[in-house]
């Protein structure tokens, strides 16, 4: 069933036309632009009640660019139908619009992001999508070793000449990220992969992520940066999912007029994907050149202290079923989980809890009906009177937790369940006690998990103000 009415997307292009007509210099073409949105007559809030790291979500979200730009969609970054807007480009960007704004934009842009990324000296960056090398000329007269990817030969070779008598001459590759990982020779890694508006051009993120973090191509201490995307406080009328094409006009048009993918993001969309792979996610922003000036940074280190151990495709499982649970004492994790995050290593009397969440992704859909019950062992005393959330589907469900004397098991109940995620949120992390015997599924249900943290020391783990904390989640 189609998406949107195609009569509309006419109008639309109309508008377009009309708004580029009557615009007398590029950045007065961005200021009109601005001002309209598409209206979708389908029905994209449907997009709402999936899963955003799911195959079928994956999937809605590649018809709904099909649509806009009226041809099949590849996975794979690639070079736009033309490589010059007609009348917009006589040199690199920012310098061809020969506008003071637009310069001052992207030089603020790119000073913030290497202040903010604080790489090392002679740091070696992989840069993915960097177009005609605004931001490889400032990374590489700074001093670091860039290999800096694109799969348009032509951008490719404006940014070697711009480049070439630099003292750091970057290495610039005609290639995708996913090319490109597979042949590189692992002789080195990476200290830090940075996105400048060009993590909008890439739909399976969570792969390509996974492969950076996971396959020995960056340091331990490494960052990845995304840069210059548009980045929203939650769902709106330009964004109305949490992540996918954007319907604004300046979209729009590069959509329906080149062909290319312009996606955006929900805050709470990118922190997920970084935890995902074992990342803290943190944003800063200067509102002197937004949206260039927006940069979301992934920092394995902070994030994850020692204990904790995520569960990733070579991890150990043992079998058993939904409705057995999860035993948070025994070796590996259920075979009924696909990803799980938030749990320490396993001891002989349960788990910890590390942070103030614990998720849970499943390798089905949770049943339409389905109960959460806890079952705990001990609540650490700063927890005692406060509230413990269970959160599925975009739901949450509270139960004030009491002393262990007065009440071990807890209940959650769900109804017209249409995810594969749980989330439990810690209300206190803290100092340890133990608890929760076990996560256990009874009928319909799942089972889920418990409550008292301690903070990591500092010796232990590099802690800022956003740095993740330890808790208790036992088996008795």
């Amino acid at each position: 069933m189609a998406i949107f009415d195609q009569g509309e997307l006419k109008e639309i292009d109309e508008i377009l036309a009309s708004i580029e007509n009557g615009a007398t210099r590029d950045v007065n073409l961005q200021d009109r632009l601005a001002r309209i949105s598409i209206r979708a007559a389908g029905e994209l809030r449907t997009l709402n009640e999936m899963d955003p790291f799911s195959d079928e979500y994956l999937t809605k979200i590649r018809q709904v660019h099909e649509e806009i730009v009226g041809q099949m969609h590849t996975l794979e970054p690639r070079a736009t139908r033309q490589s010059n807007h007609e009348g917009e480009s006589s040199g690199p960007y920012p310098w061809d619009a020969r506008h003071p704004k637009s310069v001052a934009a992207m030089l603020i842009a790119c000073g913030f992001l290497i202040q903010v990324a604080d790489i090392p000296r002679h740091g070696r960056i992989l840069e993915v999508g960097c177009g005609t090398g605004s931001l490889t000329w400032n990374l590489a007269r700074k001093g670091y070793r860039v290999d800096a990817l694109d799969p348009s030969f032509a951008q490719c070779d404006s940014v070697v000449a711009t480049t070439r008598d630099l003292p750091f001459v970057p290495n610039v590759i005609a290639s995708t990220l996913n090319d490109w990982i597979d042949k590189r020779q692992k002789s080195y890694k990476y200290d830090a992969v940075i996105f400048f508006e060009s993590f909008r051009r890439i739909m399976d993120h969570k792969s390509c992520l996974e492969k950076l973090t996971r396959d020995g191509h960056i340091e331990d201490n490494a960052k990845i940066i995304i840069a210059a995307e548009s980045i929203f406080p939650s769902t709106s009328e330009l964004l109305p999912y949490p992540w996918g094409p954007r319907l604004d006009g300046a979209s729009l048009r590069s959509m329906r007029k080149w062909g290319r993918l312009e996606l955006g993001f929900t805050r709470r969309y990118l922190q997920d994907l970084l935890a995902r792979v074992g990342m803290q996610y943190k944003r800063l922003e200067t509102d002197l050149a937004l949206p260039l000036s927006q940069i979301v940074v992934g920092s394995r280190r902070i994030q994850r202290p020692y204990c904790e151990v995520l569960l990733k495709d070579d991890s150990r499982r043992y079998k058993a079923t939904i409705e057995e649970g999860f035993n948070l004492a025994a070796e590996g994790f259920p075979s009924f989980l696909k990803w799980a995050s938030g749990l320490s290593f396993r001891e002989d009397w349960g788990r910890w809890t590390v942070g103030s969440r614990v998720e849970l992704v499943f390798n089905e859909q949770l049943p339409s009906n389905v109960e959460i019950l806890l079952e705990l062992h001990q609540v650490f005393g700063p927890n005692v009177g406060k509230y413990l959330t269970v959160v599925i589907d975009q739901k949450s469900q509270v139960e004030t937790l009491r002393m262990v004397e007065d009440k071990k098991s807890y209940s959650f109940r769900f109804r017209d369940v249409k995810t594969k995620m749980l989330t439990l949120l810690i209300p206190c992390p803290g100092r340890p006690g133990g608890f929760n015997r076990s996560m256990q599924h009874n009928e319909r249900c799942m089972s889920g998990g418990s409550v008292a943290n301690e903070t990591a020391t500092p010796d232990l783990l590099q802690r800022e103000a956003e740095s993740a904390d330890v808790g208790a989640l036992a088996k008795g």
